[in-house]
This record gives structure tokens, C-alpha cells and sequence, in this order.
């Protein structure tokens, strides 16, 4: 499922912003996105994500937030004295006479690298896991009202799924007499000449029936969108969960699909296939 979180927080004089956004994926992965001070705690930060969210592809970023209405400039006349005497010596060493060659090689890469020196404590990395649970919230919030919309679609769905195995069970007296009258002039143009036995033929008819009859499947499809509206209803985690019912669904439908012999049942098994192949597309999005 998609949605955006962020939170901000202050360490060390520093406004950090903490975001977070989410995309749709079979399993939890995390990726983050950090400065240097914090690369030692990714774990850690990753560890506060996957205990709040358990599906989705998350993407968390931790940057200098500029739109703090307290961040200042500050001068380090320090640091300014420190890169005026780089440079002279990188004149009088490397440049020589050709002055003009200083700005080039000073912007070369890592010629000038100044060491963080941004030490955390412990302090300063709670209130960073504490502003990433925060962002995390606002996530989940958002992801909770897109599911809200998403169980109202797949409940549309199941009362559709729902009338179509009425219609079918509605069709099964109709098709076990066909079934029977079938029978009754196949015999009757391979046996003319022949005595039948009405009693074994009323056997074989009843066998016939028991060996087509699909009511145990039917009641069994409609167990398992009790229990999918179940599941919705119940909240949580719950992607897994429907994945599983609906692999026992279609089970069902195949099984209906495969001992029926009416073209009606037939057209509302596949019926019965694309709407659970809907439902598959749309459960892949929750958590």
C-alpha cells in the first residue's frame, strides 16, 4: 500500500527531517537514506520501521531540514582559517607561478574534506528513532484510510462472487435431471432392442449424480468468503491471510468447473475465476 509519513528533530543544534513513503510489495523492504552521523544506527532505524509496518517497499530518508524556520548561518572562523592555509600551501606547493590553477585543483574530489565531527549519544539517537516512529505513524494513518477504500471495493466484489455461487447452486436440480435424461437416451439408442433394468439404471443415475454433485464445494466457497469478509472486518495484518482463502477458493471453483456438465454453470465458473483473480489483484496491496 502507498502513503507518506515525516516527522523533524532537533540534534545538536541541528534540524533533521525525517520521511518515509511506501509503495506496494509482497514482503517489508526497507531502504534508508542517511547522513553520515547516522550510518551506524541504520539498523536500528530499519528495526523501528519493520516493527510498525509489515508490507510494503518503505523508503526513509533523514536529511538537514531547510525550511526550519529556526536553522541560522552560522560563521566558523576556525574552519575559514583552516581552508586559507590549505590553499596557500596548495599554491606555494602545487600551484607555483600558475596561481590560476588553484580554484581548479581545490575543486577536485577529495582534495578538501573536512571529518564529521558530529559524535551522537545516546540521547541524540532516540530522539532520531523516536521522530522515525512518528513519521511511521503518519505512514500508517494514510495507509489505513486507503485500505478502508480498498475493503469497500473487495467487498463489492465478494456480494458479486457471493450471487454467482446462488446462481449456480439454484442450477444444480436442473442439471442433475439433464444429467439423468442424458443418460436415460444414451441407453436407450445403444440398448433398443435390449430390456433395460429400470432399477440399475436408477443406480447408475444416482451414481452419476453423487460423482457430479458440487453442493460440498459450493457450501465450502461460501465458508471461505465468510471468512475472507472475516478476516477484513478483524483489521491487522491481514494480506497473508486472504492470500491463503483465496487460493482455497480456487481450488473450489476448479473443482465445480471440472464435474459440471452445464454450459450455464460453466460460463459462471468463470465468472467465479475472474472475480477472485480481481480480489488476488487488489490483496496484493494490503498489509
Amino acid at each position: 500500500m502507498t502513503g507518506y509519513g515525516s516527522a523533524r528533530v532537533e540534534v545538536r543544534g541541528r534540524a533533521l527531517l525525517v520521511e518515509v513513503r511506501s509503495v506496494n510489495h509482497k514482503f517489508c523492504d526497507v531502504r534508508t537514506r542517511l547522513p553520515r552521523e547516522l550510518l551506524p544506527h541504520d539498523a536500528a532505524i530499519q528495526e523501528e520501521v519493520r516493527a510498525l509496518v509489515g508490507r510494503g517497499r518503505v523508503d526513509l530518508s533523514v536529511e538537514r531540514d531547510a525550511r526550519a524556520g529556526h536553522e541560522r548561518v552560522e560563521l566558523d572562523l576556525e574552519l575559514a582559517r583552516a581552508y586559507a592555509g590549505a590553499l596557500s600551501r596548495l599554491e606555494s606547493e602545487v600551484a607555483g607561478d600558475d596561481a590560476w590553477k588553484v580554484p581548479l585543483i581545490a575543486g577536485m574530489p577529495g582534495v578538501f574534506e573536512v571529518p564529521s565531527a558530529v559524535d551522537l549519544d545516546a540521547a541524540d539517537v532516540d530522539a532520531v528513532l523516536a521522530a522515525v516512529r512518528s513519521a511511521v505513524t503518519d505512514l500508517r494513518a494514510m495507509r489505513r484510510r486507503e485500505g478502508r477504500a480498498l475493503a469497500a471495493a473487495l467487498g463489492e466484489q465478494l456480494d458479486a462472487i457471493d450471487t454467482t455461487v446462488s446462481e449456480i447452486a439454484a442450477e444444480l436440480p436442473r442439471e442433475g435431471a439433464l444429467r439423468a435424461e442424458r443418460l436415460r437416451q444414451r441407453v436407450a439408442e445403444v440398448a433398443s432392442d435390449v430390456r433395460v433394468d429400470e432399477l440399475r439404471l436408477a443406480q447408475e443415475v444416482a451414481l452419476l449424480a453423487e460423482r457430479a454433485d458440487v453442493r460440498e464445494e459450493l457450501d465450502r466457497l461460501s465458508s471461505h468468503l465468510g471468512q475472507f469478509r472475516g478476516v477484513l472486518e478483524g483489521g491487522d495484518a491481514v494480506g497473508r491471510r486472504l492470500e491463503f482463502l483465496l487460493q482455497e477458493m480456487n481450488r473450489e471453483v476448479n473443482t465445480v468447473g471440472s464435474k459440471s456438465g452445464s454450459a450455464k454453470i460453466s460460463h459462471a465458473v468463470v465468472d467465479l475465476k475472474v472475480g477472485i483473480e480481481r480480489l488476488r489483484e487488489q490483496v496484493q496491496n494490503l498489509e
